[in-house]
């Protein structure tokens, strides 16, 4: 691992939006493609996959090279409502990049526009993981019925 003076040089500085007259009532709308300027990569914007506390996430896909990919956005009119937000986006962003497990959805990279901060991870095709745990506790409740029985003393 690398240390936390080394982590923070790499951590992006989060600006806010730039925008002064924020309608709170009408999310802004995503666009059909993405470009990240200092990558020179453009991303088409596929369908939502999900959403969280301040992010969604959608499927994207790179224009040049096809591979596809996830984007949790983050719509910078959140950091002037809530101000614990940008820290935790901040923070988030910090000690995801540092995580490399099998288990743990890979952090790719993130980057920022006039809108939006994007962060890039990769594409888990079991969905979420309340989908797996659904997915599973079904698998054993069908073998094995008297696990999950409330009447059972311990």
């Amino acid at each position: 691992f690398l240390s936390s003076a080394a982590i923070m040089s790499k951590v992006m500085t989060i600006t806010p939006s730039r925008s002064t007259t924020a309608n709170q009532e009408t999310p802004t709308l995503m666009p059909s493609r993405i470009v990240d300027k200092k990558a020179r990569q453009e991303f088409q914007v596929g369908a939502l996959l999900g959403t969280g506390g301040f992010a969604k996430v959608f499927l994207v896909t790179n224009s040049s090279t096809g591979e596809a990919c996830a984007d949790k956005v983050i719509d910078k009119k959140v950091f002037k409502e809530k101000r614990s937000a940008k820290s935790k986006v901040e923070k988030e962003i910090l000690i995801h990049r540092q995580l490399e497990h099998k288990h743990v959805v890979k952090f790719l990279w993130h980057f920022e526009d006039r809108t939006f901060v994007h962060i890039f991870l990769e594409l888990c095709p079991s969905k979420t993981l309340l989908h797996v745990c659904r997915y599973q506790v079904a698998e054993v409740e069908s073998s094995d019925p008297q696990i999950f029985k409330s009447d059972q003393a311990f």
